[in-house]
Formats: C-alpha cells, sequence, structure tokens
C-alpha cells in the first residue's frame, strides 16, 4: 500500500513537543546478614524480594551512593501552526491510511508482514495450495517489475541514442560466459522504416533480463516488441532474425504505401 501525503501550505511552521525523562543510577550496599532469609536452593525469589525491599529502606534513609545520571528525549507530539499562530489540531494535511501489515491470505489466514521472521512463520503455517498461490503471486508480480525496468531502459537508450526514430522492438541473443549462456546486453534493433542497428542496452537492461531469464541455451533469443510491451523467448534456429521475430518485410522489400 502506498501512503501519500497532502502538500503542506505555506506560511505553516511545526510546533514540536519533547519530553526528557532524566534518570539516576545509585548504589546499595546490604549486608547479607541484614535479610534474615533462610537459604533455598530451589527458589531464589524469596532472597531477590528481601535483597530489593532492604536496598529500597536504604536508599529512602539516604544510605547510597549515586554513580550517575542519563536522560532520554522523546517527541511526544508535532503539529502545524499557521502565521496568525492558530493551531491547526487536526493535521489534515497528514492523513492517510497506515498500511495493514496483517493480510487475508482468501483461505481463513492472515500473513503478518510486520517483520521478516513474522512473515516468514505465516507463510509456513499456510497450507500447501495456498503457498503455491503466494509464491505464484509473488513472481509474476516480480517479474512484471523487471519487464516495466527493462521496457523503460530499452526506451531511454534508444531516445538517446537513436532520437526521433521509432522502433518496433528488439531481438536480444544468449552470450556465453564462464558460468553459462545469458541474455547479451547488446540488442538488435527493428525501426519502423526497416532499417536494423546493433545497440548496447547497458547494465540496466542486463541485470533485469538476468533476472527475468537467468542461464538460458544457446540458441536462446528474447524478442522485446515495443509496440506491445510484450517479451517472447525463442529457441528457433531462425529466433534472433528481427524481420522474422516481428513479422516485417527487410527495409526496400516490396513495400508499399497509399
Amino acid at each position: 500500500m502506498t501512503i501519500t501525503f497532502r502538500p503542506v501550505p505555506p506560511g505553516t511552521h511545526w510546533t514540536v513537543l519533547f519530553e526528557r525523562e532524566t534518570t539516576t543510577l545509585y548504589h546499595v550496599n546490604v549486608p547479607h546478614s541484614d535479610l534474615g532469609v533462610a537459604h533455598d536452593p530451589t527458589d531464589l525469589g524469596p532472597l531477590r524480594n528481601a535483597l530489593e525491599a532492604r536496598a529500597r529502606k536504604k536508599l529512602a534513609a539516604g544510605e547510597a551512593t549515586v554513580l550517575g545520571t542519563g536522560s532520554s528525549l522523546d517527541l511526544l507530539d508535532w503539529e502545524p501552526q499557521r502565521d496568525n499562530g492558530i493551531a491547526n489540531r487536526v493535521p489534515e494535511y497528514y492523513q492517510a491510511h497506515s498500511p495493514d501489515n496483517h493480510v487475508p491470505t482468501g483461505s481463513g489466514g492472515t500473513v503478518d508482514l510486520s517483520t521478516e521472521e513474522t512473515t516468514s512463520n505465516s507463510i509456513a503455517a499456510l497450507d500447501e495450495h495456498a503457498r503455491e498461490r503466494l509464491t505464484a503471486a509473488l513472481t509474476a508480480f516480480s517479474d512484471g517489475r523487471h519487464r516495466a525496468s527493462v521496457l523503460h531502459h530499452i526506451r531511454r537508450i534508444l531516445d538517446e541514442d537513436a532520437p526521433g526514430q521509432p522502433a518496433i522492438g528488439v531481438v536480444f541473443v544468449t552470450e556465453y560466459t564462464n558460468q553459462g549462456y545469458y541474455v547479451h546486453r547488446v540488442g538488435e534493433v527493428l525501426f519502423s522504416d526497416g532499417t536494423i542497428e546493433e545497440i548496447d542496452f547497458g547494465d540496466d537492461v542486463h541485470d533485469g533480463m538476468y533476472a527475468l531469464y537467468g542461464a538460458r541455451g544457446e540458441s536462446t533469443s528474447i524478442a522485446v516488441d515495443l509496440r506491445t510491451d510484450t517479451f517472447d523467448e525463442s529457441t528457433a534456429v531462425d529466433g534472433d532474425n528481427v524481420q522474422v521475430r516481428f513479422d516485417t518485410e527487410p527495409a526496400g522489400a516490396g513495400r508499399t504505401g497509399t
């Protein structure tokens, strides 16, 4: 859930209220002979209670040594003040829904997202079918974010390297590294006039493709159609042919116009 805040009106000042709490550390010497407690090897509760009671009496009588003091400063409240000095007691500029950390699963339970531990425990308590659905939903959400990032950076690079040239799509092929075949950062761009150009799309696109596809085969290619914002994976022998992938004709091959 995204939390949004309204703009602060001009002329606003803030009144902030703090509370300082001071603590003092005392040392009290209590002889064991003053306690009058019988030894019990199975329960230290009576000894502790007698020790605390005797120490409190000595403290009240001034028989204690101050070892030091400390303090903590806590923010109690904050509210906007207008230039006229009238407090707006209800900060409507900052009203927002707090995120609900308990998300219903649809199977009669909830996932507590308060901490990593509560999230893990909640997921472990779900039935297998619910966990599978949750995993699929999270994977789809993550893949969607990576695809959006790849599309954004492809268009950004095209705007920088080929401004004013509408592009149909890009085909990326895998390249071998010492760990296997991964989608290469250089892609072949098919422009709407039929021309083709190799462009290096940089680390942002490479990282996004790695997150989406990881290691693939030697003949794998990924076609990114910029007309529909879709990604198509192929292992066909002509998968790296941009005209084939985007169903277009080569430049100057029987094109007609009206």
